[in-house]
């Protein structure tokens, strides 16, 4: 008897044609709609990056998603990575990690200097990722160490305190938004990612969160790889 052969997706830049799939994708992967909406916020607020919202393709279907949004480190521009989601079904059959991979190598092509991660300390090494804190990246709020991950794309990683923009039209210098924790379940398992998901509610609604109301947008779910 013979194995049948794996089934071969492609990996791309989203289209617009894809951003219906990708809501769907993306609901499904997290079980709620709040990181699918996130998706929709950053492409819609300017702060996702054109041209670093990539996907895995199976058979004409979106089957895994993962984009970079912009993000500060005092007042050099980088890259995060999330959110990032496969199809339950399609799950731990590599196209997670292709997808990862490629945009990855995409925003280093780009002249990207730098990209953080806040995920499973298991699962993003693989990309090269290591602990933030070694470059002396610092968040206003306390996470696990191992968990809060940096490496360097095409440039050296920079040290100071990580931040979001509000948009990608913000100056360095403009209030920005800290970087939400997303610590509940952060070690639930291995092979698992973490989605920033209301930082931009919280955007919406004061131009600097203080640490002190960092619980109120606490949140986070895991899904496998």
């Amino acid at each position: 008897m013979t194995n049948s052969p794996a089934p071969q997706f492609t990996v791309r830049p989203e289209t617009s044609g894809d951003f219906g799939a990708i809501h769907a994708l993306t609901a499904a992967a997290f079980g709620q709609v709040d990181e699918a909406e996130l998706v929709d916020a950053l492409r819609a607020s300017g702060n996702g990056i054109g041209g670093l919202s990539f996907v895995g393709v199976l058979d004409g279907e979106v089957i895994a998603h993962a984009m970079l949004s912009r993000c500060f480190v005092g007042d050099v521009p980088g890259v995060c990575l999330a959110p990032c989601s496969v199809w339950p079904e399609h799950q731990r059959t590599g196209v997670g990690t292709a997808v990862i991979e490629a945009l990855l190598a995409e925003a280093a092509r780009t002249g990207e200097a730098f990209a953080v991660v806040l995920g499973h300390p298991e699962y993003y090494p693989r990309f090269g990722f290591t602990p933030a804190s070694g470059f002396g990246i610092t968040l206003h709020i306390e996470v696990p160490d191992e968990a809060l991950m940096a490496m360097s794309l095409a440039g050296e990683v920079p040290a100071g305190a990580l931040a979001f923009a509000p948009n990608s039209g913000s100056e360095p210098g403009l209030p920005i938004v800290p970087l939400a924790p997303f610590a509940r379940g952060m070690h639930a398992r291995p092979r698992a990612t973490y989605c920033f998901a209301r930082w931009v509610r919280i955007a919406s609604a004061t131009a600097m969160a203080s640490p002190s109301g960092a619980s109120d947008f606490r949140s986070g779910r895991a899904v496998n790889r």
